[in-house]
């Protein structure tokens, strides 16, 4: 088994075709990304606010020590609180990353930041199936969009809006036991 993969598919739980050793606890620290597409509605939530209510998803993609890259799928369902005074937002959502093998990790999330410079906040694992059973860890994350100029076109009813970004984990720390 490719070390590297298996650090990669715990980290942030997707490794394409990978396995785990279940006869000892694994250990690490990566470095991940994905893009990501979002879909849902903004909503008016006061005179100065918007909300968006929807879901993230995208591929993941986990470097290990070697520099090699690998993919897998990663779903977050979230909101985000958008000032449309100052742009400033604040959010929270959890997620669901699936391996090709079908294992899942599971992960909460919060941000604070402003638009176009991004959200930075906490993503926190907590537990998994099959060989991630288990799982903790985490580490900040930021995410990067561009919802706060759909946000300032969310009027009466709401708007329902596509957009994209990036998330970035630069030293997320996970253990299986």
């Amino acid at each position: 088994m490719n070390k590297f993969a298996c650090i990669a598919l715990v980290a942030i739980a997707c490794i394409a075709g990978s396995a785990l050793r279940t006869d000892a606890a694994e250990k690490g620290e990566v470095v991940a990304l994905a893009a990501w597409e979002a879909a849902g509605q903004f909503v008016r939530s006061g005179p100065e606010e918007a909300y968006f209510v929807g879901g993230f998803n995208g591929t993941l993609f986990v470097q290990s020590q070697e520099g090699s890259l690998d993919a897998a799928r990663i779903v977050c369902p979230g909101t985000m609180q958008l000032s449309l005074k100052d742009m400033s937002q604040k959010g929270d959502g959890r997620c669901v990353i699936t391996t090709l093998g079908g294992d899942q990790a599971f992960a909460k999330w919060t941000c604070e930041g402003a638009h176009l410079v991004g959200c930075t906040g906490e993503f926190t694992l907590n537990g998994g199936t099959g060989s991630l059973e288990g799982i903790s860890g985490g580490g900040p994350m930021v995410l990067r969009s561009a919802f706060a100029a759909a946000a300032a076109e969310a009027l009466g009813e709401g708007v329902t809006e596509v957009g994209t970004g990036l998330a970035i984990w630069p030293k997320l720390v996970y253990s299986v036991p």
